[in-house]
């Protein structure tokens, strides 16, 4: 594992990734050693310049803003050789290394990092990283904002069961209604239209099998679970005061209908 200077590996610098800004850049804090470090990421696998580690948060935050100042210039980059690898760094002003790449095998490695950064030879493009993107962890509203939407449609016209609404915290959800448009499940939130409508066809293809639903205590209540074919939950019930209560909502506990007379 390569060791240069006070440098982390690589892959020490892929932590705390949630809180990447705009430039890409990534900050933390070692535990280990409790020094002060920073990278430029180009994706929540790839990084592009490192740090060495400070004792201090704002010297550390000075290296970050010599950085984004000098990695515009290009006669402030220069490919090393150390050992047996090959390493891009971006020096200051008074010619102090501010941030280096990882490692490369050969030379052209780091030559063809230095052109994509500086986006063809020129000096006065920021550096094209793209943060990843974060995403928000599923969940579910409160019962109470999945009723009263409007109702989706049939081919004939008429309403179904089933809705499908973007409030305004921006995700997306769908939810299925009893006769009496008291709520049956709620779906949890998708960041993406595309991402909740595949969740909706799956609900529609399990929605009758029995083996898909289980009943789920959470505190002091009890839920009807539909899950996919992979586990995911496609759709929870309200809350219900009995396990019994819930089973009586799925398709294994809904009474018989009697027709004939004959048991």
């Amino acid at each position: 594992m390569e060791k240069q200077n006070d440098y982390l590996p690589c892959e020490g610098y892929l932590q705390n990734l949630e809180e990447v800004d705009n430039n890409g850049i990534i900050r933390f804090t070692d535990k280990k050693s409790s020094l002060h470090f920073f990278a430029i990421i180009e994706n929540p696998n790839t990084v592009l310049f490192r740090s060495e580690g400070y004792k201090e948060v704002k010297s550390r935050d000075n290296g970050i803003k010599s950085v984004l100042k000098n990695i515009k210039i290009e006669k402030r980059f220069k490919v090393i050789k150390e050992d047996k690898y090959y390493f891009l760094i971006i020096k200051a002003g008074n010619h102090q290394e501010v941030a280096r790449s990882c490692p490369f095998n050969k030379a052209l490695e780091a030559e063809a990092l230095k052109a994509k950064v500086l986006s063809s030879g020129t000096t006065s493009t920021e550096v094209k990283t793209k943060a990843p993107k974060k995403v928000k962890p599923q969940s579910f509203l409160d019962d109470k904002e999945y009723l009263g939407r409007i109702r989706i449609k049939d081919e004939n016209g008429d309403n179904t069961g089933y809705v499908k609404f973007n409030p305004p915290n921006g995700l997306y959800y769908y939810a299925v209604y009893n006769d009496d448009d008291s709520l049956y499940l709620k779906s949890l939130s998708f960041e993406s239209e595309e991402a909740r409508d595949a969740s909706f066809n799956e609900m529609l293809n399990e929605i009758a099998d029995a083996n898909a639903f289980e009943v789920k205590k959470e505190g002091q209540a009890y839920f009807t679970i539909l899950k996919g074919k992979d586990e995911a939950v496609l759709g929870k019930s309200a809350p219900f005061h009995s396990f019994i209560d819930a089973f009586k909502t799925t398709p294994q506990g809904y009474p018989i209908a009697i027709t004939d007379g004959i048991f």
